[in-house]
């Protein structure tokens, strides 16, 4: 009790109210006042909607109005903090197989959040109606990107979105909504160097 619930731990947030969020496999959530020397550990509770969706916790954001986003193996989990409620998004977009998305990695653009996915590309979402846009290999033609298997996502200065993998080759979608793709793969984690490139 008080430590870190697991020893897999996939993603770090150090919050605006100085709280370290941990995204942790099979652990749930662990939560640190850094006023405080322990770790509350924040897990799913059977049958209760209002609680994290699942366990296994693979990224963690958040956005500007203070909400705390979480990628899970079962889709998305969003905190409302000030009302403390939960919401959650199981299914961003056409899945025929009836199977949540694992969610690897999420970033915030103005409005929206974008949710990278292991297996079913990248997904659009508007914060406040929750109405999602999928990039995908079969999303339609406009919007189809062959990645798949996306473990990062930055949004750079000039708003453009780029998703890293493992599977095809890293993408770009401008902010205008035009794809771009460069012969690169492997990818599992992108920044923006202090003079933008």
């Amino acid at each position: 009790p008080g430590s870190v619930a697991s020893n897999g731990v996939y993603d770090l947030l150090l919050s605006s109210e100085n709280m370290l969020w941990v995204a942790t496999y099979g652990g749930g959530l662990n939560v640190q006042n850094l006023r405080e020397p322990f770790f509350e550990n924040i897990t799913h509770r059977l049958n209760d909607p209002n609680s994290l969706g699942h366990n296994f916790t693979r990224a963690v954001l958040e956005d500007k109005e203070g909400n705390i986003w979480f990628g899970t193996k079962e889709g998305i989990s969003i905190w409302y903090k000030s009302a403390n409620r939960w919401k959650h998004i199981q299914y961003l977009g056409q899945n025929a197989s009836g199977v949540p998305y694992i969610i690897m990695a999420l970033k915030e653009d103005g409005e929206y959040e974008w949710a990278a996915t292991y297996g079913n590309g990248a997904y659009k979402i508007h914060k406040k109606s929750l109405a999602v846009t999928d990039y995908g290999p079969e999303s339609p033609p406009q919007r189809r990107i062959e990645l798949s298997r996306i473990y990062t996502i930055l949004i750079d200065a000039r708003r453009d979105c780029w998703l890293g993998g493992i599977d095809k080759q890293l993408c770009r979608i401008s902010a205008s909504g035009s794809i771009t793709t460069y012969p690169l793969s492997q990818i599992r984690m992108l920044v923006q160097s202090k003079d933008g490139s």
